[in-house]
């Protein structure tokens, strides 16, 4: 497929985990394989996290050189022809997953999960982001009087 893009022009390819099938594993091999084999191609990549994997798919990717990603609000989306798709991987997790690793995005986070909290109150049953239930890393602290000594 990607020698046809090439033949007509075409050097810029998402690549997408669209039922969330992938594993890192899966995803360095394919990555690798086609930069080698491509490498004036511009790749992204969209990643839907029906089994909890994209994180994981996203990471690798940026370690194998990807650095365009697809993300929607609060996990919003689907696929229609894969039942039980859950949606796209979330915004606010894989901003929240790469600063908190030291990976500047340029995002900002809280404007994100306001509207990541915006969707959640208008489909309750569709948002899918770990962030809006757990909260940021950083937010996160022991209650007064239960801090540790070391």
């Amino acid at each position: 497929m990607c020698q046809k893009y090439e033949e007509l022009g075409i050097t810029s390819i998402s690549l997408a985990d669209t039922t969330g099938m992938g594993n890192p594993k899966n995803v360095r091999k394919i990555i690798r394989h086609l930069t080698h084999s491509f490498p004036s191609f511009t790749f992204s990549i969209h990643l839907h996290n029906t089994r909890g994997m994209a994180f994981a798919n996203a990471l690798t990717a940026l370690e194998e050189g990807i650095i365009d990603f697809d993300s929607s609000t609060g996990g919003i989306g689907g696929c229609p022809y894969a039942p039980n798709a859950s949606g796209n991987i979330a915004t606010e997790d894989l901003v929240h997953g790469f600063e908190e690793m030291g990976i500047q995005t340029g995002v900002d986070l809280d404007q994100v999960l306001d509207a990541a909290r915006y969707l959640e109150k208008q489909f309750p049953t569709h948002v899918d982001s770990f962030l809006l239930k757990a909260g940021k890393a950083q937010d996160l602290h022991r209650a007064p009087g239960k801090q540790r000594t070391i």
